[in-house]
């Protein structure tokens, strides 16, 4: 029994020996790097060395093994290397950050637009000015009714008629109004009716009477008027001692416009 002591004694001072000869092994400590690092969407945790540590790392890593110096009296056990297998996390894929945007088509229609045709104004309708009648009094053409008149008369058996110029005066302004105002008429549209017109001129008469012409010649006048009955009947009146006459040419329209305006004194 004391020999067995004493041979368990013996083995452990040599225990204590040989632990006192080596040197404490340096502890390493390894930070893990938070940074993921992603290689093939393979999550890698890096452990690199604290750079604060400046003492050579062990050969091995010691995990929860007591420190032999601090438990003299503990067992030495065998030592089973360890190796710290760093995990590879297989992440999902991450998905694309970028949203797509999922494009719908819209249909265009390809008719034909109708084609608005726009027009140019129409332009206002030239006014052509309009030309004044060019009133010529015809004091030869006159006359010339005044002779075929007393010879038509004379003719008759019945006595010449004696020209009146204020009778021509008033005869002369009723085919200048007609000439002007584009009508053929005893009553004037601005001086009245042949009563009126004949009232209002100053002449002394018992009677009067009034002949109209209108034509594009001037040599078939008489003729044409004796022609008419009611006409004829003026101009062989035998009560009648006086006539006036009033002839006017208008160039604008190329016609002739004769007044005989009777009187008995």
């Amino acid at each position: 029994m004391i020999k067995k002591r004493f041979i368990l004694l013996l083995f452990l001072l040599i225990a204590v020996f040989l632990v006192g000869c080596q040197e404490p092994a340096a502890t390493q400590a390894y930070n893990i790097d938070p940074t993921p690092r992603f290689t093939d969407d393979v999550f890698e945790a890096t452990l690199t060395p604290d750079m604060d540590d400046t003492r050579e790392p062990a050969s091995s890593t010691h995990i929860g093994e007591p420190d032999p110096t601090t438990s003299p009296s503990s067992k030495p056990r065998t030592q089973t290397p360890q190796v710290t297998v760093t995990p590879k996390k297989t992440l999902a894929p991450t998905p694309d950050a970028t949203p797509k945007v999922t494009v719908k088509s819209v249909p265009v229609s390809t008719a034909t637009p109708t084609p608005v045709v726009t027009l140019p104004p129409t332009p206002p309708p030239t006014q052509l000015p309009t030309s004044e009648p060019v009133i010529e009094y015809k004091s030869s053409h006159e006359q010339t009714i005044f002779k075929q008149i007393n010879a038509s008369r004379q003719a008759a058996g019945l006595s010449a008629l004696a020209y009146h110029n204020g009778a021509r005066d008033h005869a002369r302004l009723h085919s200048k109004d007609m000439a002007e105002n584009n009508f053929f008429s005893h009553t004037s549209p601005t001086r009245g009716s042949f009563e009126t017109r004949i009232l209002n001129s100053g002449l002394s008469f018992s009677w009067a009477g009034e002949n109209l012409y209108m034509g594009t010649g001037i040599s078939g006048a008489h003729e044409a008027l004796m022609d008419s009955l009611s006409h004829k009947a003026n101009i062989m009146k035998a009560e009648v001692t006086h006539v006036g006459i009033g002839v006017v040419w208008d160039s604008v329209d190329s016609r002739y416009y004769v007044t005989e305006i009777f009187l008995r004194q």
